[in-house]
């Protein structure tokens, strides 16, 4: 980023931070000239006509220490036996995502599901996380075989890699993706919710539709300081099969996140399953994405993007 595109960032930022008698009298102008301004040195430096009213907007924001999104309103999910439960975001089951340098990568939503031990799966995602980030340009896509064999479970086989819908804006931007993880299905998504007391948790998996996902994701403060520090990086979801034909969870989160949410970049969702992988014996985390098909057999993307509204 030039010099000139950050005093034009700090611009904005200060100009919001005026009294409100300048504000009313000069602050419109003030952003309108730096949108301009932004809109111009992006174009130059990049070869992409981006939207500076955006840019500078989110901008400014940045200076803000919480997310605007309420966290403590309430929610509702149903558990698998179809009780509903009524919670807030911020009694959610969160784990926040770092690279190896210590930056905010993105944010998982934990839920127990059968099978799955929570401190190995945990581990294998730190670990994905701080290695060295093919996953952030390239994604591999996969399919599921079943071998021949009784009792045999299936296995995945990967083709070549592939330039990833994402990967244009972070070789463009020089930042990573911001990642959001959580186990979801054609449903929702699924979160591990405490309705206990502080002396005494009580954990409830329940699922919830992707308005209430946007909410548990929008109002976690290390996702606000991500897309605020970050605007630029897009984001992309790493739960299965939220954007499969017949899945709601993805749009909802989607059209969410881009209002009140606050992204401002796009979105990207797996139509199957997605795989973060560390390739063996190396440090190199990858990306795998389930070849779908729908019913009439017709190959489906590998992700559905949602963009950013202009």
């Amino acid at each position: 980023m030039s010099r000139r595109l950050q005093e034009l960032m700090l611009a904005a930022v200060k100009s919001l931070q005026n009294p409100i008698d300048y504000i009313r009298t000069r602050a419109h102008g003030d952003l309108t000239t730096t949108a301009d301004g932004v809109r111009g040195i992006v174009k130059a430096e990049t070869g992409a006509d981006a939207d500076g009213a955006r840019i500078a907007a989110a901008a400014a924001r940045g200076g803000a220490e919480r997310s605007p999104v309420d966290a403590s309103a309430p929610l509702r999910g149903r558990t698998d036996a179809g009780e509903e439960i009524t919670f807030s975001a911020d009694r959610a089951r969160t784990a926040t995502m770092y690279d190896s340098d210590g930056n905010i990568l993105g944010l998982r939503v934990l839920s127990t599901q059968p099978g799955v031990d929570d401190a190995v799966e945990g581990e294998y995602l730190r670990t994905w996380a701080r290695s060295d980030r093919l996953a952030d340009t390239e994604y591999s896509p996969a399919v599921r075989r079943q071998l021949p064999i009784r009792g045999a479970k299936t296995i995945w086989e990967w083709g070549h890699s592939r330039a990833a819908a994402w990967g244009a804006a972070v070789r463009r931007n020089g930042t990573p993706p911001i990642y959001v993880d959580a186990h979801a299905g054609l449903h929702g998504y699924g979160a591990d919710v405490d309705i206990g007391t502080a002396e005494n948790r009580v954990w409830k998996k329940v699922v919830v539709d992707g308005e209430a996902f946007g909410r548990i994701v929008g109002s976690h403060p290390d996702f606000h300081r991500a897309i605020t520090t970050g605007p630029q990086r897009p984001v992309v979801v790493l739960s299965c099969n939220s954007s499969r034909p017949g899945a709601t969870g993805a749009q909802e989160f989607a059209t969410y996140m881009h209002g009140e949410g606050g992204v401002v970049s796009d979105i990207h969702v797996p139509t199957g399953i997605a795989k973060p992988e560390v390739l063996p014996g190396t440090d190199i985390a990858a990306l795998a994405l389930e070849q779908t098909t729908d019913e009439a057999g017709r190959l489906l993307p590998a992700v559905r993007t949602f963009h950013a509204p202009q």
